[in-house]
C-alpha cells in the first residue's frame, strides 16, 4: 500500500563497485530511512565491500529506537481510537 517505500537499491544492481557507488548507496539508504522509518534515530551507516567477495556490498546500520506509540506508528489492524 506504499509504492514509494524502500530505498530503490535495485536500480544500482549493475553499477560499478566504486567509491561513487558506495556514496550513492549510503545517501539512498539514509534518505529512505529518514523518509520511511520515523521510529529510529540513525546513528551510523556504512557501506563496504566484502573482503571475501568483492562483488558483495555490505550495508551496516547502527540505530536507536525512539520512544514507541508515536503518531507515525503503523499498526494492523487499524484502530480508529487509541487503546487505553
Amino acid at each position: 500500500m506504499r509504492p514509494n517505500f524502500g530505498a530503490g537499491l535495485d536500480r544500482l544492481t549493475f553499477a560499478p563497485i566504486s567509491g561513487t557507488t558506495f556514496s550513492l548507496i549510503e545517501h539512498t539508504v539514509r534518505e529512505a530511512l529518514l523518509r520511511d522509518e520515523p521510529r529510529i534515530d540513525l546513528l551510523e551507516l556504512t557501506v563496504v565491500a566484502d573482503p571475501q567477495d568483492p562483488a558483495t556490498i555490505s550495508i551496516r546500520l547502527n540505530y536507536r529506537v525512539r520512544k514507541t506509540d508515536t503518531m507515525f506508528n503503523l499498526v494492523y489492524p487499524f484502530y480508529l481510537e487509541r487503546g487505553a
